[in-house]
């Protein structure tokens, strides 16, 4: 809790201080400054310990003119204004107080009472001092004017009548609220000229193409990030067209404006009125909506407009007014009001699937393999153009790939001798779970000397541990996983990857504070401890908002570090360990008890070995920030579907706005199996078993059927920060925060997005949503399979159909599809049994 520096004068009252009383106070108080929380204050000040104090720090004597800092502020009410009334006209201006109490003059018959404000902060600009004070009796004219006085005495009181000591006074609220309330009475004729005496009065004179004010006056971000929300040269235009109807369906706070029966406090209607100002009918709207909800002062709510009118204020971020997260990503009204369809600015080339294969073969054959063994090339290609199959027969090399599932499907396509490395699961259950553990909390070493330990009593233990030396030992063919194939030191000179590597090169895991705080109790030597005290300090401090590297170097026995977590009682939430060999680790901004983190195993590849990697989503960008000249990429291009994608562009279903546009999604989506997020899977009635966002690579179950794929899959925040470190992009803290919608151009197309003002943001944010969305689309095989497959998201593929004449096409050529597949079917050599024609017939 905040500490405050005040003067707290020592000698207790259980009346108000009278005559000589009062100058001995004035006389000594200026010698007892204290530092002192709200909580404590409040305790002082009401029986029976009632103390004089002054909510500033003075110096030398008790006079204006001495007055240094102040971080507290009251206000005296003794006119007769109930507290209620005055804690619900904060409530209205979405203002609060942190405490208040009952003063010795107080009765039954005339309430007296004090309120009392704290800043996050101590000021010591005497002249911002004063545009707080008076802002505040400004807003409250019933209160007491001497309470302007820098070195005014405030005595104690009866009882505490209110306490909300976290609560922080919201400056800039404040004296919007202010300036407001003090003329919400004028007339139409003098408002203008009201609303510039009101404001010279709390010290802000706000001129045409000028400013003399403080320079603490409130500001709101707008449309073309004017600080200042008054009068300037870059006013926006107004946006014609608007479609309320359409626009109240995508932002949730319009939506509580126009429903007669819902009534929004001042700053929600100061803010909706900033941007309806701009939208054409909008001020229309505005009025009508306030004439027609009855719980609204009519005449003083729609000088809100007015008040816009005449400030010539620029349209409010919709984050600053709307408690909805969802309609954050439209940042104001205008935006998203402005939302057109996707525009496709580049035709979609492709080439056919047997071309794509032409030339991935031509590639990989009389490229790739015969080059030297120092080069990592990266072949996007297509899926379903036979790279796999392209592997089938090569002899001496490893293949990874993505997991142990797939790995046993192309060891049944092999043409070539080849070893798989074994998986878990002939182990035994309680093996299997033990290994788990080790392996979630980052203990790899001592997984494999548990593992060893077992042979003599265990035969699976040893049959899967002789099969791993035999993989590893061999020159012959070996299939493993990419995590095995980048980890192990092969005998071979090539290694191959299956699917795109570089969340293997930079994986991301996290940890919780708690599970620091468990490893820090453990800990006995103090010098480590004290490390990791201090690390929890800043963590818990919020210190850590932007990517910071750690060494277990800074440990002095890090071993210890090992066993403490090895032989906890506790269980660990996290990878533990490995975040002790993190490149750079961050606390999450939505959870501020989690902390990601990053380890780069880039230097994993051998420089000795040739790498190839076959992926459809690799970027090269990407991966030229990794290895630089030593890239080798080669791009196939897009191939022609067999099957149909067939795109709706129409809402983002992202994971903040899909809770509240769940009925919509499921309507649309009809009874397809569907693939969308994990968190939302349970409320599709035909979701897709063990596949969603982010786990859809390697499937192939749903070849050849129509699905739907809804949602677009943002990456975290803090995520993508941990990758632009790990990546050496240039990117600052504040960049993160420059996002909203906002037209680009990408892929072919011009297109309305929620995306990032930095190019190394955006680029990283587009890679994985593409990514997700191209992994999900792919697990029909619209590639060679007549499937139709339906995308719900606002990112816009280029091999989809987007508008209705596309859309249009695709059909009749998926019709055309259809036929000459089932004509393929009809036309079985007469030797095809009758069931095996009906399944092909069905498929």
């Amino acid at each position: 809790m905040t500490l405050h520096r005040l003067h707290l004068d020592h000698k207790l009252y259980n009346r108000k201080p009278q005559g000589k009383e009062i100058g001995a106070i004035s006389s000594r108080i200026i010698e007892s400054p204290v530092e002192i929380n709200v909580r404590d204050l409040s305790s002082q000040l009401v029986a029976p310990i009632s103390k004089t104090w002054i909510p500033a720090i003075l110096e030398e004597k008790r006079t204006a003119a001495n007055w240094k800092s102040q971080s507290i502020f009251a206000l005296d009410f003794d006119d007769g204004i109930a507290f209620s009334k005055a804690l619900e006209r904060l409530h209205e201006y979405d203002l609060d107080c942190t405490f208040a109490y009952t003063t010795f003059s107080d009765s039954p018959e005339l309430a007296k009472f004090r309120i009392v404000f704290q800043l996050e902060c101590a000021i010591t600009d005497p002249a911002y001092r004063d545009t707080i004070q008076l802002s505040l009796m400004m807003l409250f004219p019933e209160v007491d004017k001497s309470c302007k006085d820098r070195s005014r005495l405030f005595f104690g009181g009866k009882e505490l009548i209110y306490e909300n000591y976290e609560y922080y006074l919201d400056i800039d609220k404040l004296i919007e609220a202010a300036r407001f309330y003090g003329v919400k009475d004028s007339s139409s004729k003098n408002f203008k000229r009201d609303l510039k005496r009101k404001s010279k009065k709390i010290g802000v004179n706000r001129k045409s193409g000028s400013e003399k004010h403080s320079p603490y006056i409130y500001t709101i971000e707008g449309v073309e990030s004017a600080s200042k929300l008054t009068k300037t040269k870059t006013t926006p235009a107004l946006v014609r067209g608007v479609d309320f109807s359409k626009l109240r369906q995508e932002i949730r706070i319009l939506d509580d404006f126009l429903n007669p029966t819902h009534k929004l406090r001042h700053p929600q209607l100061l803010g909706l009125a900033t941007n309806l100002l701009y939208l054409e009918g909008g001020q229309q709207l505005y009025k009508e909506c306030i004439n027609a909800n009855s719980e609204y002062a009519t005449d003083e709510k729609l000088k809100v407009m007015a008040y816009c009118r005449t400030n010539s204020y620029h349209p409010m971020r919709l984050e600053r007014f709307s408690s909805y997260e969802e309609d954050w990503e439209y940042t104001t009204l205008l935006r998203a009001a402005k939302r057109k369809e996707v525009i496709r600015l580049e035709a979609y080339e492709s080439i056919s699937v047997e071309d794509a294969r032409k030339k991935l073969k031509d590639i990989f054959v009389n490229e790739v393999i015969p080059s030297g063994n120092t080069d990592i090339h990266v072949i996007k290609v297509p899926t379903a153009t036979g790279k796999t199959q392209l592997c089938t027969d090569l002899e001496n090399v490893v293949i990874g790939l993505p997991n142990h599932a797939l790995k046993s499907e192309v060891s049944d396509r092999m043409q070539v001798n080849h070893l798989s490395t074994p998986d878990l699961e002939k182990l035994s259950p309680q093996i299997k779970s033990h290994l788990a553990y080790y392996y979630s909390i980052g203990a790899n070493e001592e997984a494999i000397r548990y593992l060893q330990a077992l042979p003599e009593t265990d035969e699976s233990v040893r049959t899967y541990l002789s099969d791993c030396i035999e993989c590893y030992d061999t020159s012959t063919t070996v299939l493993t996983t990419h995590q095995r194939a980048l980890f192990i030191d092969w005998n071979h000179n090539t290694i191959i990857f299956d699917e795109d590597i570089l969340g293997v090169l930079l994986p991301i895991s996290k940890i919780t504070i708690n599970d620091l705080v468990r490893l820090e109790t453990a800990l006995e030597n103090d010098n480590d401890k004290a490390i990791l005290q201090g690390l929890i300090s800043d963590i818990t401090l919020g210190k850590i908002s932007s990517p910071r590297s750690l060494e277990t170097s800074i440990f002095q026995d890090f071993n210890a570090i090992e066993e403490s977590v090895l032989t906890s009682q506790f269980r660990y939430d996290g990878d533990i360990l490995h975040f002790f060999d993190a490149s750079y680790f961050v606390v999450d901004s939505r959870d501020k008890a989690t902390i990601h983190y990053v380890r780069q195993y880039e230097d994993k590849l051998p420089v000795d070995k040739k790498i190839i990697i076959l992926s459809a989503t690799s970027n090269e960008t990407l991966y030229r920030h990794l290895f630089g000249d030593r890239l080798k990429f080669y791009d196939i291009g897009n191939v022609e579907l067999t099957g149909f994608i067939e795109q709706d562009t129409s809402y983002s279903f992202s994971r903040s706005s899909l809770s509240r546009k769940i009925g919509q999604a499921i309507e649309k989506v009809g009874e397809l199996p569907t693939i969308t997020f994990s968190t939302f899977k349970h409320q599709f009635p035909n979701a897709v078993e063990h596949v969603h966002f982010g786990k859809t690579s390697g499937f192939d179950k749903l070849r050849g059927e129509d699905i739907a794929v809804l949602g677009t899959p943002h990456m975290n925040p803090t995520v993508l920060s941990l990758y632009t470190s790990a990546l050496g992009m240039q990117v600052r803290t504040s960049d993160f925060s420059k996002i909203g919608q906002q037209c680009v151009i990408h892929n072919g197309f011009r297109f309305w997005f929620n995306a990032y003002d930095n190019e190394h943001l955006r680029l990283l944010q587009f890679y994985f949503i593409e990514s997700d969305l191209r992994q999900a689309v792919g697990r029909a095989r619209v590639n060679i399979e007549p499937a139709h497959v339906k995308v719900f998201s606002s990112y816009p593929l280029p091999e989809a159909a987007i508008n209705d004449e596309e859309i249009a096409e695709g059909k009749q050529r998926l019709e055309d599809a259809r036929k000459a597949h089932l004509k393929s079917c009809l036309e079985i050599s007469h030797d095809t049994t009758h069931s095996q024609a009906t399944e092909c017939i069905t498929a």
